[in-house]
């Protein structure tokens, strides 16, 4: 099969909407104006064309291999979900999503549509918001290991070291504990259900909640003052990348640069 000369890229899926029209927005090949293509009744693509040449390995190498472009078209992937997401709900896309045509891409949605369209409803008028807990361990267990200091002060050397020791252990499986304990207070609060929310780690978890959410601020506020060596901080606001990544692989047809290869 010969290969085309041209892809399909895509960026994101939003509804259909009377009126909508993607007002001068640019891709990320150069020269590529974005446009809004009707996959399927109530669901649209948000696409651009690109020179199949940035992304499939020829005679020469593509420019996908280039980390500083790869850096840069990344960027451009992200400014055109995040204008989207300035006007309207957006289910982003994977960067380096892409078909072979139109038609292809059609589909490829339509293999799931129905989700897609639940999707969109689901974080309909919300966005993602990340939060990290911070933790001063040092602080934390100091004043824990001071809190102790008598339990060992008459101690001879060799003993004292060892109780030390133990104590330091303690005190880091108590501020774990004390971790958790931060967080489960503050959802609890927030009343966040478990499908709204991502843990990425110990110290950062994101939710999807709605954009007007008066009581994430509230809560941050009266939480952001350090209280046993633990805070916590909002990093920013998104569209609701953590909450779609995991289906993105519904778009089967679609493959990921740079490791895209056509027959």
């Amino acid at each position: 099969m010969k290969s085309p000369s041209e892809l399909i890229y895509a960026y994101a899926l939003i509804a259909e909407t009377p009126g909508l029209a993607a007002s001068g927005l640019l891709g990320l090949a150069e020269g590529s104006p974005v446009f809004f293509f009707s996959a399927l009744p109530g669901l649209v693509v948000v696409a651009s064309r690109v020179p199949a040449a940035l992304f499939v390995a020829s005679d020469l190498p593509p420019a996908s291999a280039d980390a500083a472009w790869l850096a840069s078209a990344a960027l451009r992937h992200h400014e055109v979900i995040l204008a989207l997401h300035d006007r309207q709900t957006v289910v982003p896309l994977r960067f380096g999503t892409l078909f072979s045509s139109l038609p292809e891409l059609a589909v490829a949605l339509g293999r799931d549509a129905a989700h897609w369209k639940s999707l969109l409803d689901r974080i309909d008028g919300k966005h993602e918001v990340e939060i990290t807990l911070t933790a001063n361990a040092d602080e934390f267990i100091a004043a824990e290991l001071a809190r102790q200091q008598s339990a060992w002060a008459g101690l001879p050397p060799g003993r004292r070291y060892l109780a030390e020791r133990a104590a330091t252990r303690s005190a880091e499986a108590l501020l774990a504990s004390a971790q958790e304990q931060a967080w489960e207070d503050f959802e609890e609060k927030l009343g966040i259900l478990g499908e709204d929310r991502r843990i990425r780690s110990e110290s950062s978890r994101v939710y999807l909640l709605g954009r007007s959410c008066k009581n994430l601020l509230e809560l941050v506020e009266k939480y952001g003052e350090p209280k046993n060596g633990l805070y916590f901080e909002i990093q920013g606001t998104w569209p609701a990348y953590s909450f779609v990544g995991r289906e993105l692989e519904a778009l089967s047809e679609g493959k990921q640069a740079p490791f895209l290869q056509l027959a």
